[in-house]
């Protein structure tokens, strides 16, 4: 039965719709008995779900708008009645039956199965997404896994979802992470000598990128993915790795202001030459959040497995220009070199723009691909500068993305205001 709540106007003041079950549903009569259909929107599942109920429905059908299907969640114990959602196009069938006074049956049942093709290569839209915000010189994602609709086996006594049952499909970061974990385990077992390090750039390394995101046609890129989908028997033999020491990790945390070892130790390793941004960690993928002009990266490989040589491939997008020195790497077994990569902008028009690529070390067996992502600007310098003491100079490292002249201004310090007392107006030192 379609509800009818006879208001327009939901709980928040907005436009609604009578058949959204936001408010007390009026229909009694008809709907007692009988499954609620109800539109989505406007309010929050449990609120209609409670409603229906008060209204003597025995079970509740949301039917959705343009969204994507959901999972309706709710406060446990709030309703004793079961509510499922189907899609838009579904509940506009049912409504013109409705329409035509044509009686439409309703089985819940919660062995009844529906098949669904599922290609398994789309994001989730829940998945976490780059730039990183708390330094976008590392790529952030990754990698990723799966993580939708996956089938395990699960306490009766769930949270959220059916109690009583011994397996459940969930989604979530939390699906996610048991695959990674238990492939990173499988790696060790295989290659007790691999570090950390060694075993992210082979899950990276040997990832695949046929992913779309979550519209289900369009291409992720490495803010969506990371270096890809991971493979697990491919990363068994990744070919290459990307492996990064203790110490280089604390240069650039130290670097940073988030050390943890103490100033000295700090001082002897900037003094041995480790100064390390962002970008300059050994990781298996490349972020440049301010390339003005030209930088240089270098990076160093280990070859773990038996004498190869590896040719370089690079997928260059439309506004920059990427060099890889050499060209060629010629390893014997766990024997390490390192690489230098250049990029430089050559589109004035993309400036400010996210440009993504990927740089792949070919052989007969393997392929070992790094992603990357830059965005070109016309100059890049250090956000912040710090100093002690009532004067003294300090020096601001500048890039300059184009040829011209330049002015550089200053503003501030102003002179601090003090106030006479604790109960002066707020207006006697007004904010500018």
């Amino acid at each position: 039965i379609l509800v009818d709540d006879e208001s327009t106007v939901t709980p928040d003041g907005d436009e609604g719709s009578v058949v959204d079950a936001c408010s007390e549903i009026q229909n009694t009569d008809e709907l007692n008995g009988n499954i609620a259909f109800i539109q989505r929107g406007g309010c929050d599942f449990q609120d209609k779900v409670t409603f229906a109920q008060n209204a003597g429905a025995v079970g509740v059908i949301v039917f959705s708008n343009d969204q994507p299907l959901s999972i309706m969640a709710g406060t446990r114990n709030s309703v004793n009645i079961p509510a499922v959602m189907i899609s838009q196009a579904d509940g506009q069938m049912i409504r013109d039956k409705l329409a035509e006074d044509q009686e439409v049956t309703v089985t819940l049942d919660k062995d009844l199965f529906i098949d669904i093709q599922e290609d398994g290569n789309t994001l989730g839209a829940f998945s976490g997404r780059g730039p990183n915000l708390a330094d976008s010189d590392f790529l952030k994602p990754d990698l990723v896994a799966p993580g939708v609709n996956i089938l395990g086996g699960h306490t009766p006594n769930v949270a959220n979802g059916f109690r009583g049952e011994l397996y459940q499909y969930l989604s979530g970061t939390s699906q996610s992470t048991p695959h990674v974990a238990g492939i990173a385990a499988l790696l060790r077992e295989a290659h007790p000598d691999w570090g950390p390090s060694a075993v992210k750039s082979a899950l990276m390394t040997s990832a695949r990128q046929n992913i779309v995101r979550e519209d289900g046609s369009t291409q992720a890129d490495p803010f969506d993915m990371g270096a890809g989908h991971i493979v697990p028997n491919n990363a068994v033999d990744p070919g290459l790795l990307y492996e990064i020491e203790t110490e280089e990790y604390d240069a650039y945390l130290c670097k940073v202001g988030l050390r943890r070892i103490d100033e000295g130790q700090c001082q002897l390793l900037f003094d041995s030459g480790l100064d390390l941004d962002a970008k300059d960690l050994n990781l298996p993928s490349f972020a440049i959040s301010e390339l003005a002009g030209r930088q240089d990266v270098v990076r160093r490989v280990r070859n773990p497995g038996p004498d190869n040589q590896f040719e370089v491939q690079i997928d260059t997008p439309d506004g920059l220009e990427v060099e890889v020195t050499p060209s060629t790497l010629n390893l014997s077994t766990d024997e390490t070199a390192e690489y230098t990569v250049t990029f430089r902008t050559s589109d004035s028009s993309r400036l400010y723009e996210w440009l993504y690529g990927g740089i792949s070390w070919l052989s007969d067996q393997h392929r070992v691909y790094s992603p990357f992502i830059v965005q070109p600007t016309e100059i890049g310098f250090d956000e912040e500068v710090t100093g002690t003491g009532a004067s003294g100079s300090t020096s601001i490292d500048v890039d300059f993305g184009y040829d011209d002249a330049y002015e550089a201004s200053v503003a501030g310090l102003e002179k601090a205001c003090t106030l006479p007392d604790l109960n002066t107006a707020d207006d006697t030192c007004p904010f500018n």
